[in-house]
């Protein structure tokens, strides 16, 4: 899938009936996924303009594209799983590529993507060898 295919999903209103809402996230999650590394999911999303927040559940960059995708839907995306709340409510599993993405956003990488408090503030930490093991581990399994 390109970029542009993966951006199409991106339109608001895209939901038409509750039942799209699990859908639509499922293919917007899939989509990243398919991007096949945590590097070009950065880039996807720096192309789009979307900034976030580390460790923020409903703010980190992932969860602000799903909203584009569903913008009535409350989106929670943590590092194994992507929860929502709208017409319906539901759990989705994380592709490892997009679980491998939020570890390294939250541990400080991809700093083009922080919104604006988090560039005036900095990373607060780096990543340990463990947290870069565990990156290489996920990434390797979704090639």
């Amino acid at each position: 899938m390109t970029q542009g295919q993966l951006y199409r999903w991106a339109q608001p209103g895209r939901a038409t009936e509750p039942e799209d809402e699990a859908l639509i996230l499922t293919r917007g999650l899939n989509a990243l996924g398919g991007l096949r590394h945590p590097d070009y999911v950065a880039r996807f999303l720096i192309g789009h303009g979307i900034t976030g927040q580390r460790l923020h559940q409903r703010d980190c960059p992932i969860a602000k594209y799903l909203r584009i995708l569903v913008p009535s839907t409350v989106v929670l995306v943590t590092f194994k799983k992507t929860t929502f709340s709208g017409a319906h409510e539901g759990v989705l599993q994380n592709p490892a590529v997009v679980m491998a993405f939020v570890h390294r956003f939250d541990a400080g990488e991809y700093s083009a993507l922080w919104d604006l408090k988090q560039r005036q503030i900095g990373a607060t930490e780096s990543p340990s060898s463990e947290d870069v093991e565990l990156t290489n581990v996920l990434v390797g399994a979704s090639s």
